[in-house]
């Protein structure tokens, strides 16, 4: 009879892999979509914005998943997430760009690190002392998104231009 964290693995591995794919996908066209928008110096404020806001993120993450709890931390990092998502896609203005790609640079990065979370507890429950393995094809499903991403977002941009990557 399988364990109730073997379910939690699998559920853990499927939400990682759209999550991965999600985040891949963009990070191969994000400086030539903001590129439409700002100079060269400006997409680099931008990276460095995402960047500070990541660690801001990674700092408050520990006493607001203590405070919150982890589904409700990674659920709100998904809801703004989807929002930033929405508003790379469909906005033209500058700050709101500046806004939401800011906050598609830091999410990413704090919902892994959920992710991360979900697999520890998920691993421990489910097989015991196998967390090498488990953790290393974790880590193996998240590349995975990086090596085949580069060839869809080419067919994706063909079709849908750099916006449609955003959807």
């Amino acid at each position: 009879m399988r364990s109730r964290g073997s379910h939690h693995l699998k559920f853990v591995f499927a939400a990682a892999l759209i999550l991965s794919f999600h985040y891949a996908f963009t990070v191969y066209i994000n400086s030539t979509f903001l590129s439409q928008f700002f100079t060269e110096k400006e997409v680099g404020y931008l990276y460095t914005g995402g960047a500070l806001l990541t660690l801001l993120g990674f700092i408050a993450s520990s006493s607001l998943i203590k405070r919150v709890g982890n589904v409700a931390f990674f659920t709100v990092g998904i809801i703004i997430e989807i929002i930033a998502l929405v508003g790379l896609f469909y906005t033209s203005n500058p700050l709101l760009l500046k806004l939401f790609f800011i906050l598609h640079q830091a999410l990413p990065s704090l919902l892994l690190f959920s992710m991360d979370l979900f697999l520890e507890g998920a691993s421990r429950t489910a097989h015991g002392n196998n967390t090498g393995k488990i953790r290393s094809t974790y880590l193996t499903i998240l590349n995975i998104s990086f090596v085949l991403s580069p060839m869809i977002v080419g067919n994706i941009v063909s079709v849908f231009t750099y916006r449609g990557v955003y959807l």
